[in-house]
């Protein structure tokens, strides 16, 4: 169910409908709403839609949990200024979800 309700969550976070989001997958509304229902999984290019849709990665969509290995990976080449502006985007990320 984590899909699911991940992508209603991030849907409903962007005021789109189910309609515009049907809409923008080439997808039926009924399609749209077996996703949020859990009752239908997409394909991977739908996948990988979504993620561009909504900025996230298919990873995230699946609930594959980010370990401390892979975020010291992902930060281990960024520059200073690069570090802070992301200090910066999660502390605002944690803030918007308070």
């Amino acid at each position: 169910m984590f899909f699911a309700d991940t992508l209603k969550k991030l849907r409903s976070k962007r005021g789109i409908t189910q309609k515009e989001l049907a809409l923008t997958l080439n997808v039926s509304e009924r399609t749209v709403r077996k996703y949020e229902a859990g009752e239908m999984q997409p394909s991977t290019d739908k996948l990988l839609q979504l993620a561009d849709l909504f900025s996230v990665s298919v990873d995230y969509l699946l609930g594959k949990p980010v370990t401390t290995e892979a975020l010291q990976s992902y930060v281990a080449d960024l520059s200073p200024a690069e570090l802070q502006a992301l200090q910066e985007f999660i502390s605002q990320q944690l803030q918007d979800n308070q």
